[in-house]
């Protein structure tokens, strides 16, 4: 059992966890060797209502690529529009519909953007599909609070048993900002 135990562990236990993008020490991660962020795109960058990411979200973007980092948005969501949209107001590149956690999408991003995962940071909103992605093709994972305030049924389901996950593995002790408390 402490076999499964560790090895669920490992497969759902982000390198870092913060409140929002702009937490990040992107310093730390220059010195790590990081070359990649790979980024979600809802609930990290912005809610699911906004069309338009913020200025400080911009500026951040803008930040990232002076200090040299290659960045791809890479999004579960099937509207293709609403994520061109987005990279193309931030003049990136991005996918849709990359059906994270399976690694389906991760030869696209080796081949198509030159990314090698060993050099990369995938982060994102949710313990299920960023982290597990990520983990899964050895990333460094950042997890960051979602940034909207109320979310579905469903989303708010997935959140419950990501923060329940992450309570009783010992990974994560204290309510995450948007995370439902367990």
């Amino acid at each position: 059992m402490k076999r499964y135990r560790s090895a669920l562990k490992k497969l759902l236990q982000p390198n870092e966890i913060r409140e929002s993008v702009d937490e990040i020490d992107l310093d730390a991660l220059y010195a790590k060797g990081i070359k990649h962020l790979i980024l979600d795109v809802d609930n990290t960058l912005l809610t699911y209502d906004e069309k338009v990411l913020s200025l400080q979200k911009q500026a951040w973007i803008q930040t990232v690529k002076s200090m040299g980092f290659s960045i791809v948005l890479v999004s579960n969501n099937s509207n293709g529009r609403r994520i061109q949209k987005i990279a193309t107001q931030l003049e990136l590149s991005g996918t849709y519909f990359s059906l994270k956690p399976f690694p389906i999408n991760a030869n696209y991003l080796r081949e198509t953007f030159f990314i090698e995962f060993e050099e990369s940071a995938v982060i994102g909103d949710q313990v299920l599909t960023d982290v597990i992605f990520g983990n899964w093709q050895n990333a460094h994972t950042i997890l960051v609070s979602p940034l909207a305030k109320k979310h579905s049924a469903l989303k708010t389901l997935q959140y419950k048993i990501e923060a329940y996950l992450l309570k009783t593995l010992d990974i994560y002790q204290a309510p995450l900002k948007g995370f439902p408390n367990v």
